[in-house]
């Protein structure tokens, strides 16, 4: 699963230089240990979505830091090549940070959102470390073709997904009170049932569902509750590859697996033999598919379709992730699918493998 919270810097901030901590603001004092460096780095993003980087100077490995903030905003200390960096949160109060930059050991204490994210580093990093070593061993496993060892470490690198996934699902729970909860439940939404996203989203505090992260995750369960299971697929227009449109609804009275795919997404591509599969199966039981691909790339996405032997409708506005009906849809995440009964109703989302063949066995008597 994608970490984009530890990865990706939201938020916004204006640097200052003050040594005391002014109204409605926020003061960091640092003081890191075995850094021989004059100059670090404070990441952020600007209200107009671009990144900006602000230096300020440390002197024996200690600074300090202070500025006004209004909802706590995710940021990042890093050094001047940007090879080491430390996640925190610039929010109201003293914010202090301690450790070994170097070596990853530094953590930011001392306000609500930076306790919570130091208490739920903690918690993954055994989990984390784990995934980082099989992923050495997978890559030996495949330069080596043995596919009986890369079947068997992916079946335990998914079981530490799935760890890490509970893990996190538990501290948001316990966690309602803090925006790193609407932050990590936002980077989970796609790979989760969107009922329980929505149940989650609800148990939040009412001052996080205020806040920036919270009002757009609720804009994206709004979303999500239009296409859970039981929903009218919402009907949508695009063009095939020979440039005529297709319309969703067009395929009342079947079946219908609408798939979100891309040429240039290699878990979709993985994923293919199993929906050809299933198309040959059940293509003469009023079934078929509608591919959505999130290519922008005409010739790529042809391509695919030829090589993978995708012989269905497929559609594309070749927007890349701003495809309308990926939006439409709130995929956020691919390969992404829908499975439509005759009338156009969601029965089930995101079916992989054979649990796609037993589904359609089960619903194509």
């Amino acid at each position: 699963m994608n970490r984009k919270l530890l990865i990706g810097i939201a938020g916004t901030l204006l640097l200052g230089a003050c040594h005391h901590r002014p109204t409605n603001g926020y003061s960091i004092t640092g003081n890191l240990t075995g850094f021989r460096g004059k100059l670090l780095v404070l990441a952020y993003q600007k209200p107009d979505g671009f990144p900006s980087l602000d230096t300020f100077p440390v002197n024996n490995g200690h600074f300090t830091l202070s500025d006004t903030v209004g909802s706590p905003i995710f940021a990042q200390i890093a050094t001047l090549d940007k090879s080491v960096g430390l996640p925190l949160f610039l929010e109201r109060g003293d914010i202090r940070i301690t450790g070994n930059l170097d070596s990853l050991d530094a953590i930011a204490t001392g306000t609500p959102n930076n306790d919570a994210l130091q208490e739920l580093l903690t918690q993954e990093k055994p989990v984390m470390m784990q995934m980082k070593a099989f992923q050495s061993v997978y890559s030996e496993a495949q330069a080596q073709n043995d596919t009986v060892k890369e079947a068997d470490l992916q079946l335990q690198y998914e079981g530490l997904s799935n760890q890490l996934d509970t893990l996190m699902t538990t501290f948001i729970s316990t966690h309602p009170k803090v925006i790193l909860s609407a932050m990590l439940l936002k980077d989970m939404a796609s790979s989760i049932d969107p009922e329980v996203l929505a149940q989650d989203y609800a148990a939040l505090d009412s001052g996080v569902k205020q806040s920036d992260e919270g009002k757009s995750l609720g804009a994206e369960v709004a979303v999500l509750n239009k296409v859970t299971t039981g929903e009218v697929a919402p009907d949508f227009t695009q063009s095939d590859v020979h440039g005529n449109p297709v319309n969703l609804s067009q395929f009342r009275g079947k079946y219908v697996l609408l798939d979100f795919w891309a040429s240039w997404c290699g878990p979709c591509r993985k994923e293919n033999p199993n929906v050809v599969k299933a198309f040959q199966a059940y293509k003469n039981k009023n079934f078929t598919i509608v591919g959505v691909s999130l290519d922008e790339d005409r010739n790529a996405w042809i391509k695919a379709i030829q090589e993978d032997h995708l012989d269905w409708n497929q559609v594309s506005d070749l927007k890349y992730w701003d495809n309308a009906a990926a939006k439409l849809y709130g995929v956020q995440a691919i390969p992404a699918n829908f499975l439509l009964d005759t009338s156009g109703r969601i029965i089930a989302r995101n079916l992989r493998g054979d649990d796609l063949d037993k589904k359609l066995a089960e619903v194509l008597k």
